[in-house]
């Protein structure tokens, strides 16, 4: 039985809900609760939020002294910095399919039975639209891949790629922290195979490919692209 009481800190908890009336349901969703599930450290707290998510994250930042910035206000996604009993927590509001409401009751919220996903190792979408709805998901799913060793169906593959020739849209803040956390979670050059196996690494940086033309001088027997 996977312990999931007092994932949120008490002080972090207790600000939420006294604020309730004003901020509407509010769930904790997404690394946190997936951590949990693997026996990992949980340094990230995501929630969601029906509205004033951008709101919230500035108030919860002004009230424990932190730092907030606005990460996409078109989906609504801020983070906040903050320090509770001496621990750097960063604390975004965004969404996932995977949730815990506050107050914490201790029962999870799972639709689409997304903890027999992670526990079976196995990384699916919730719809076939949540790529092209978000596509910095596309990168968060290579990362994912190979942070935590799962599979992923061949079948969804085509999806990915359609949806990475919208990263264009997505702002520079959330694809950095995307491929910050590639770097330095996962293994690289297996990251990066599969970033171009998927057709997302053309879209994140497309000057990469003139390097296939550019031959390099003996001994090198490889272009600057290999």
């Amino acid at each position: 039985m996977v312990n999931i009481k007092g994932l949120v800190p008490s002080a972090l908890e207790q600000f939420i809900i006294n604020n309730q009336d004003i901020y509407g349901d509010i769930f904790l969703v997404g690394g946190a609760i997936r951590n949990t599930y693997l026996g990992r450290k949980v340094e990230d707290l995501d929630f969601i939020t029906t509205h004033h998510s951008i709101i919230i994250t500035k108030e919860i930042a002004d009230h424990f002294h932190g730092n907030y910035y606005i990460m996409d206000e078109k989906r609504g996604t801020a983070r906040a910095l903050i320090c509770i009993d001496d621990k750097n927590l960063k604390v975004d509001f965004t969404m996932n399919a995977i949730a815990l409401q506050l107050p914490n009751s201790g029962k999870i919220i799972d639709p689409l039975n997304g903890a027999s996903d992670i526990l079976n190792r196995s990384l699916k979408p919730c719809s076939s639209s949540s790529f092209e709805i978000d596509p910095v998901r596309v990168i968060r799913a290579v990362r994912f891949i190979n942070e935590f060793d799962l599979s992923f169906n061949p079948i969804f593959t085509d999806w990915v790629r359609t949806a990475s020739k919208n990263l264009h849209q997505i702002s520079g803040e959330r694809k950095r922290d995307e491929i910050v956390k590639i770097l330095e979670k996962t293994d690289c050059k297996q990251a990066l195979l599969i970033l171009l196996d998927f057709g997302i690494l053309e879209n994140l940086f497309p000057e990469i490919y003139g390097l296939e033309s550019l031959e390099l001088d003996i001994p090198h027997v490889h272009n600057a692209c290999e």
